[in-house]
């Protein structure tokens, strides 16, 4: 049946965060948040496919001098061309205030700094998408079919919305109209990649579907989930009552459904996993670690790949002893055989003179996701982890894949899997010394694009 928009009802099965007008305050869905989330994977599925995208945050947007678009802002939109669809959310029940600064939960693993959650919106939505720009290249149904697929692959592998790394954006769609037909919304992806008027990007260092994996993991419900959380932290706070909204399930009619706010926890061990395990020199990668479990403000020794520790007014790489006096000029270094290096200094934004051994990186998103643990049944939960592993970074791919499927214990036949989930062994990360899920019963679904497997075949296989 042929319709003018496309029309969604859907569950959150963990918070659903979209941003506001303060920082760390969510007033409402944000319509913003939601285009920005389906631009993200817009642009992976894109890539992945053989097409081009450029990178908004960048110099290089679109359109170019020539007014030639990238194959995602011919779609999303740029400067003189309007986006192709309108989007309209309407939040029918919430079962928190996502604008109450008291509704706050932080969470401490071994003494560390801690993660602060805020609850966000849990509840029923309902969302419509309308076609704004019809052209000889796409329809109505074109639009329609290709929102439909973004939208499917975020529900089925990753999350809707901002702040998917910290646990949220979890849903489940209980009505897509119409229905995803993956065959006719490539086919449109491809006619876009076809069109004149087009440029490309070189896009080797951002986001390619072919690159990722994603995994889903099920456990058997805790009997007491306030202690089985309070257990794998050293500190919750405020208190139980804060904790005990996130299991509660369905107050005074609500949609909201019981979850576990695990993902802080995951993501402390995954980061501790990947400091022990992914070294430079026999000694701990810091600009690997930094890249795939993201940094706000690192800096680090180029030499040695080492996080350099302040110690009184000077830089110190803890490996080979260098130093660098902080706020200094080029001849006040110390190099490692008492030398002083001269040129080749770098500056930081706060005007700190470093020089070319020394490397800051700044503001790095984190490349593994983990969600929260949300209810499958009365008797199972679920959490996802799920990530982007290039080939153009520091660390090496296939060994941090490797690793990672180690550290959860999958059998290698287990791999690519999609249709039932696994048994897992014993390991790392789930094992009696970290997370600590041996004990109920945890099964995995793990999906990578296999060897020599082209774009198009992974996404159907991710899709089904």
């Amino acid at each position: 049946m042929k319709t003018n928009r496309l029309t969604v009802k859907l569950q959150t099965l963990t918070p659903l965060w979209t941003g506001g007008v303060e920082t760390g305050k969510m007033d409402r869905i944000h319509e913003t948040g939601i285009i920005g989330s389906l631009r993200w994977w817009y642009e992976a599925i894109v890539r992945g496919l053989g097409g081009n995208a450029c990178d908004p945050t960048s110099d290089e947007r679109c359109p170019d001098k020539k007014g030639r678009l990238c194959d995602v802002c011919y779609f999303f939109g740029a400067t003189g061309l309007k986006r192709a669809f309108r989007i309209q959310f309407d939040l029918k029940q919430s079962a928190s205030d996502s604008s109450n600064s008291s509704n706050q939960l932080t969470v401490k693993v071994d003494n560390n700094r801690g993660w602060f959650l805020k609850r966000g919106c849990m509840g029923t939505l309902n969302g419509m998408f309308s076609p704004l720009r019809i052209d000889t290249i796409m329809d109505r149904d074109d639009i329609l079919q290709v929102l439909a697929l973004v939208l499917k692959l975020q529900e089925k592998w990753a999350g809707l919305g901002a702040k998917c790394q910290q646990g949220y954006g979890v849903v489940r769609f209980s009505s897509l109209i119409p229905a995803l037909n993956i065959n006719e919304a490539v086919s449109v992806i491809k006619k876009i990649k076809e069109r004149p008027n087009r440029i490309k990007r070189k896009s080797t260092d951002l986001p390619n579907l072919r690159e990722f994996f994603f995994a889903k993991i099920r456990f058997d419900a805790p009997s007491d989930p306030i202690s089985f959380i309070s257990d794998r932290s050293s500190n919750i706070s405020p208190n139980n009552k804060e904790l005990e909204w996130y299991f509660s399930g369905s107050p005074n009619n609500s949609p909201k459904t019981p979850f576990i706010p695990i993902a802080p926890i995951i993501r402390y061990h995954l980061r501790n996993l990947i400091r022990e395990n992914i070294l430079f020199n026999e000694y701990p990668n810091a600009l690997s670690r930094w890249q795939l479990m993201g940094v706000l403000n690192g800096t680090y020794h180029k030499d040695d790949r080492q996080k350099l520790i302040k110690s009184n007014n000077f830089w110190e790489c803890p490996v080979c002893g260098a130093q660098w006096l902080q706020n200094s000029r080029p001849e006040d270094h110390r190099s490692c055989n008492g030398r002083p290096e001269r040129g080749y200094r770098y500056e930081d934004n706060n005007n700190n003179v470093l020089l070319r051994h020394v490397a800051k990186i700044e503001k790095q998103k984190s490349l593994i996701q983990s969600s929260h643990a949300y209810l499958i049944n009365e008797n199972t939960y679920e959490f996802r982890i799920w990530g982007w592993i290039p080939s153009c970074f520091d660390f090496n791919r296939e060994e941090v894949l490797s690793l990672i499927k180690e550290w959860m214990g999958i059998e290698p036949t287990a791999c690519n899997n999609t249709k039932v989930f696994s048994d897992i062994k014993k390991g790392k990360l789930l094992d009696v010394q970290h997370f600590r899920l041996i004990n109920l019963n945890p099964k995995i679904m793990w999906i990578e694009r296999r060897d020599k497997e082209d774009g198009e075949s992974f996404l159907k296989r991710m899709i089904g």
